[in-house]
């Protein structure tokens, strides 16, 4: 199964919680810069791209989305099996 994220980039998010629990993340869209820290608050700032692609053989648990008031959306998929790319 393939679960798929839209986050408004319209407004300011400051570590956003978004729950993920997936091993792979692809985003498809990114209209306007924005960072994610993965698993924890108090971890790395990752700037997002569009078509980055994420995989790990433990868990995404939960994404924090920051970014500024900007335009657009970010637009991503996480899945368990399926290895997503764009």
């Amino acid at each position: 199964m393939v679960k798929k994220f839209e986050i408004d980039l319209s407004v300011p998010h400051s570590d956003h919680e978004i729950d993920i629990d997936a091993k792979n993340v692809y985003f498809g869209q990114v209209d306007y810069e924005c960072y994610i820290k993965i698993n924890d608050k108090t971890g790395e700032l990752i700037k997002v791209t569009e078509g980055m692609y994420l995989e790990t053989d433990h868990r995404f648990r939960k994404f924090y989305i920051n970014n500024e008031a900007g335009s657009g959306k970010l637009v991503f998929y996480a899945s368990d099996h399926v290895k997503i790319r764009g």
